[in-house]
């Protein structure tokens, strides 16, 4: 939530100064839209974007909805699909895919506050039903969490290179042993 706070701070100033300087009106609540809007993942965006293209239409004719349209795509690109895409995936071990589908199924499930809830409510079932059951563990990688696999995959090229390396070894010679000698007497 920090990350995605300061980054959202980020791109709504960037989004407002851009509004600022294409002469949108409301530019500084756009922004502020745009900030609130970047706590829903993937479609956020699109809610963040209509109001300030349609008033840039209005003020300024389609230069200016265009300039808009760029503007956001450009800064979203960058702070959503770039930083925060990274720092949040490896925060909270969900795949960009989970991310989005969860995003649409409790969109659907609780409308808006689904969306906002998105990433939390995924990821509390994941802890309840994967997290919690060793059995389930095995589906951690397909939920985006790879630390585990990658740990796994190192220790098992371990294991293999230490398995090469043993049948390459020549066997220590073993000293032949005198037969028993029996004393007559």
């Amino acid at each position: 939530m920090v990350t995605t706070t300061a980054l959202g701070l980020v791109q709504g100033t960037l989004n407002a100064l851009a509004l600022v300087v294409l002469a949108v009106p409301g530019a500084f609540l756009w922004g502020l839209l745009s900030f609130v809007c970047s706590y829903i993942p993937n479609v956020g965006y699109l809610i963040a974007i209509v109001p300030p293209v349609v008033f840039g239409f209005l003020e300024g004719g389609w230069s200016t909805a265009i300039s808009v349209i760029v503007v956001y795509t450009l800064v979203n690109a960058v702070v959503q699909g770039a930083i925060q895409t990274r720092l949040v995936s490896n925060a909270v071990a969900l795949s960009q895919t989970i991310t989005f589908v969860s995003v649409m199924f409790w969109s659907v499930i609780m409308g808006p506050i689904g969306a906002l809830l998105a990433i939390p409510l995924t990821f509390l079932v994941r802890t309840i039903l994967v997290d919690s059951d060793p059995r389930s563990r095995w589906w951690r990688p397909l939920l985006g969490d790879l630390a585990a696999t990658r740990a796994l995959m190192t220790r098992e090229a371990a294991e293999r290179k230490a398995g090469r390396r043993a049948r390459k070894r020549p066997p220590i010679p073993v000293p032949p042993t005198a037969p028993p000698t029996i004393q007559t007497g």
